[in-house]
């Protein structure tokens, strides 16, 4: 391949037969993904392609999981310390919210 030079920290074109893109594990740096998007003008494989894209979609799904979970434990704290802590009525010794009736 005339394009591409040698370079010890770049993989060459002939690496990529290789790949496996199902593998979430694999963390791809910039360099190796403008590498392997060079491989594909030459040959330009529908199965790689598709393969690429499930990669992102589980990487993404994976990054999009966390935050909402973060989310979820920040909103779910937030509920039980200010939204049920200002509504209590005592009613024969038991605290109950008014809007929820929820016993605290």
């Amino acid at each position: 391949m005339p394009y591409m030079k040698k370079n010890i920290n770049i993989p060459l074109i002939s690496q990529y037969n290789n790949i496996n893109y199902n593998n979430v594990s694999n963390k791809f740096t910039l360099k190796v993904l403008h590498n392997v998007l060079d491989s594909l003008k030459k040959r330009s494989y529908d199965e790689d392609l598709y393969n690429m894209w499930n990669h992102v979609l589980n990487v993404a799904k994976k990054v999009f999981d966390h935050i909402l979970k973060d989310l979820w434990l920040y909103i779910e704290d937030y509920i039980l310390k200010y939204k049920y802590q200002y509504y209590h009525i005592c009613i024969q010794y038991n605290y109950i919210c008014l809007k929820s009736m929820y016993i605290t």
